[in-house]
């Protein structure tokens, strides 16, 4: 890994030992032992050291060596070790043993528990595997599950939410949406966007974005209807009226191309008619349209001609409406014509250390109602349809009909309003107890986080590919899965790490 790592460039997070090697109790005087891992808590995968003291996690710190976080850790993050040890956890697996969504379990083997399901999945018309992990990934031995398991579907709320941002600049660049170097940026553009309370790269982007205000004198400009938390920080506040980002973006092409800063070559090269400069809505049309205070539009077009170059962000929920697609796409154009596509200080895009098929959900609300339509099972990876879909009682009381759902399995480490209607319950072990890699996009260096176990899974729960590997080897579903191997964690980790 080493090798093939120096010769792509790649740069990977320190491995268990480097970073803060020494933290002392101030009670008990006792030193306690660190593990340099990776925060799964959302998207941005900062490094992160979990402390432990005899065998026990005492509490987790951001890790100053590693290229995501820079030793910064959020609420969030810190929030983690508060899951390990709360008293709802699952621990082992269980049966149901009243009427579904009574909520009445007993512990059964994991032998039991596998054998069941396998046997319940082998049989089924078809099945739906629903994945929501707590950092919107959709684990790839899951994913790989899926699709060798016939007439099976993937759905994931969280991947859906990014989907309509991966589109539009599909659409736009032919690529994956492209990453904001706020960091050498002396314009921020936020366009729905709140990277102060959330986002792909939460703690990144906020760390960067206060780092260029700081030292480069970086202008903070937020367009969003309400005063969120970044709105309330910014230099410039446009609050335009809900779904007036577009006709905004345009005025403020316009307002540029009378200062002077966006030249014909730029224009043609984002296949926009020069001739329609005179149709592009005015700063007073945008104004008066949108509610806004008279001459900010223009205000904010010469703050980005006077701190070039430009850096956009686009929130994926400005994406998914009707005609987010092109919201986003304006947003792009616009940093185009300043000439910050590919530059610094402006858009880069990813690159990602490829680890396999990406995978592909299917439309959640069809998904389900084909399920409900099928009779097939339903296998749940810490996902709550119930609470998160439209109609989720309705949903619920579809579900508890076993003439509906012949299974219904879940796989997480704590019981919510869905897995209370499943038959089997796998007790997930939670990622400060799990080894994994994940490939994380930063600019335009690709990024290997390395996640190592901190303490030992509670009870008799497993990682999630050590799950899958038994329902692959030691149940009925193993013919079925044409010849799917997925190996079990501490083999796949370490073959991985070499």
């Amino acid at each position: 890994m080493a090798a093939s790592a120096a010769a792509t460039g790649l740069r990977a997070l320190p491995a268990q030992g480097v970073g803060p090697t020494l933290h002392v109790s101030r009670t008990t005087h006792k030193a306690d032992l660190p593990t340099s891992t990776t925060c799964r808590m959302c998207p941005a995968a900062c490094g992160i050291s979990a402390y432990t003291r005899n065998e026990r996690l005492i509490t987790l710190m951001g890790n100053p060596q590693s290229a995501l976080g820079q030793g910064r850790i959020c609420a969030v993050g810190l929030a983690a070790i508060n899951l390990h040890y709360l008293p709802d956890r699952i621990t082992s697996p269980l049966k149901r043993v009243g009427p579904r969504g009574s909520g009445k379990f007993e512990p059964i083997s994991w032998a039991e528990a596998v054998n069941t399901l396998g046997s319940a999945l082998a049989q089924s018309k078809g099945t739906l595997v629903h994945s929501e992990a707590m950092d919107d990934r959709i684990p790839a031995p899951l994913a790989a599950f899926q699709r060798a398991l016939p007439g099976s579907k993937l759905v994931s709320l969280g991947t859906s939410r990014r989907r309509a941002l991966d589109f539009a600049a599909q659409q736009a660049f032919g690529l994956a949406p492209p990453v904001a170097d706020l960091v050498r940026a002396r314009s921020i553009l936020c366009v729905g966007a709140n990277p102060f309370e959330g986002g792909r790269r939460y703690i990144q982007d906020a760390m960067q974005i206060a780092q260029a205000r700081v030292e480069r004198g970086a202008k903070l400009i937020v367009i969003d209807p309400r005063l969120s938390n970044t709105a309330g920080r910014a230099d410039i506040w446009l609050p335009v009226r809900p779904g007036g980002d577009r006709l905004l973006l345009a005025a403020l092409a316009r307002e540029l191309v009378g200062l002077g800063r966006i030249d014909a070559s730029l224009v043609s090269l984002c296949d926009v008619d020069p001739a329609r400069h005179a149709q592009w809505p005015t700063a007073e049309q945008a104004e008066q349209d949108l509610g806004l205070s008279a001459g900010s539009v223009a205000a904010t077009a010469r703050s980005i001609a006077d701190n070039l170059p430009l850096s956009v962000l686009v929130a994926d929920s400005v994406a998914a409406r009707p005609d987010g697609d092109q919201a986003a796409a304006a947003a792009w154009a616009l940093a185009a014509l300043v000439g910050a596509i590919d530059a610094e200080g402006g858009l880069t895009f990813p690159e990602t250390f490829g680890q396999g098929e990406t995978a592909q959900p299917s439309d959640p609300l069809q998904a389900y109602s084909e399920l409900l339509d099928g009779g097939g099972a339903l296998l749940l990876h810490c996902a709550n349809p119930v609470y998160d879909l439209p109609q989720g009682a309705q949903l619920g009381r579809a579900l508890a009909d076993q003439q509906r759902v012949g299974m219904i399995a879940a796989v997480t480490p704590f019981l919510n309003e869905s897995s209370m209607l499943a038959d089997i319950v796998l007790p997930e072990a939670l990622p400060l107890e799990c080894n994994d890699m994940l490939s994380v996009a930063c600019g335009s260096t690709p990024l290997m986080a390395l996640q190592r176990r901190a303490v030992e899974p509670m009870g008799v729960a497993l990682p999630l590919r050590d799950a899958l590997n038994m329902l692959c080897e030691q149940s009925d579903l193993g013919p079925l899965l044409r010849g799917l191997q997925i190996e079990p964690e501490a083999q796949w980790f370490e073959a991985t790490l070499e």
